[in-house]
């Protein structure tokens, strides 16, 4: 459900005004407003009005036939119309935007036109033909070709914005691929210590933190006073074996070894160093983005930016990106593994029939979400973005119109 590039509303308004100004000359001629005839040029029989000035406009590359500095005047627009046509094509077919190939269609037929209106203002003038409707009229319609011509600009600034957006994209993407250096062993414990003293109440308060740093002390205290009594043992004489049976010390439980390896700090790995630290001490997405490979940051920002368009906002937390409307979530972006896991408003059932290989989700904290979906190739991204376009179709949300 791609989203299609249309022909845009400024274009046809910039099409009816440019058509008007015709409009307006032809009646104006057929009114007999604009007088038409043949007049002395130097030597030469120019026309004037509406017929005359058509077989101007062809004579007046031909300085011979048509002997006027207005007739200079009229190709050098021309020629700066044509100019523009090739240029203009040329990017929009480099940007593949075709669909503004019509603008520079329309555009290059508004400026082709102020030279025929030049023709039929100067004749007049020449001819001494020129009343006062007639010049309101002519004034009139090159008032409404620039207009026109004015208005076919606008959906130009939105290819520049488009284009901006981009390199500032491409910009971040550049500054997010930097090489991460390597950490050691002491670098990780460090980060470790700083991430837990920064931690929210609600995933590790202060309470635990002291539960857990005391029952550290105290399994270290056990360790260290059965290491002194078993030397002081094999030191000592014992004179009466008896003696000693009777009162056996007692043995460390291996459970308790166990529960101080959970509880004591892990180095982790390079990719995530908080995966030993459990479920309570997982990385904040920002992190784990930061620390994937280019390809799932490119998918990610090209998914957020889709989302944005349609003018919903977003709110990053320590699980994931979450957008949301009305305190309505819609969709939730997370990272999997090396795999882009959403979560949308949807009812996985309605794709049961379809290729778009969804997974419904029954997790509670995700009620309001029960359609998952991963994102791993550029065909799912493009799928990703079609459930974006069903959400919003769903919730009533349209996409704002390009200005």
């Amino acid at each position: 459900m791609e989203n299609k590039k249309t022909i845009s509303k400024a274009t046809w308004i910039g099409a009816v005004v440019l058509f008007l100004s015709p409009l307006i000359t032809g009646i104006l001629a057929l009114a007999d407003v604009i007088k038409g005839g043949l007049f002395k040029l130097g030597d030469v029989s120019v026309g004037y009005g509406l017929r005359g000035c058509i077989q101007n406009y062809w004579n007046m590359w031909d300085p011979a036939k048509f002997p006027h500095v207005s007739g200079f005047i009229g190709v050098f627009v021309l020629i700066f119309a044509i100019v523009c046509l090739v240029s203009e094509a040329v990017i929009i077919l480099k940007k593949k935007q075709s669909h503004l190939l019509v603008n520079a269609v329309l555009r290059f037929l508004g400026i082709a036109y102020l030279p025929f209106l030049l023709l039929l203002i100067v004749t007049a003038v020449l001819s001494k033909t020129l009343n006062a409707g007639a010049m309101i009229g002519l004034i009139l319609c090159v008032f409404l070709d620039l207009i026109g011509i004015s208005i076919l600009m606008l959906p130009y600034r939105g290819l520049a914005r488009d284009a901006s957006a981009k390199t500032v994209c491409e910009l971040s993407e550049k500054k997010d691929e930097e090489e991460v250096p390597a950490l050691t062993e002491a670098d990780v414990r460090r980060l470790i210590e700083d991430r837990l003293a920064k931690l929210d109440d609600k995933y590790v308060g202060e309470e635990r933190a002291k539960a857990i740093a005391d029952k550290e002390i105290v399994v270290h205290e056990q360790a260290f006073h059965s290491e002194k009594e078993e030397k002081a043992e094999e030191e000592a004489v014992e004179p009466v074996e008896e003696e000693v049976k009777e009162e056996p010390v007692e043995e460390e439980k291996p459970e308790e070894k166990e529960d101080a390896v959970t509880i004591a700090p892990s180095a982790g790995t390079a990719d995530d160093p908080f995966a030993g630290l459990g479920k309570h001490r997982r990385a904040k997405f920002e992190t784990r983005l930061k620390n994937s490979d280019a390809d799932l940051r490119a998918k990610y920002y090209e998914l957020r930016d889709y989302v944005r368009s349609y003018g919903i906002k977003d709110r990053m937390s320590i699980p994931g990106l979450t957008f949301s409307a009305h305190r309505e979530r819609f969709v939730f972006i997370t990272i999997s593994g090396k795999k882009l896991k959403v979560f949308y408003a949807l009812n996985p059932d309605d794709y049961a029939n379809t290729t778009t290989p969804v997974k419904r989700n029954e997790s509670k904290k995700f009620e309001d979400l029960p359609l998952e979906f991963k994102i791993k190739s550029d065909l799912s991204l493009k799928r990703a973005k079609a459930l974006v376009d069903d959400v919003m179709k769903a919730k009533g949300v349209e996409k704002p119109e390009e200005k």
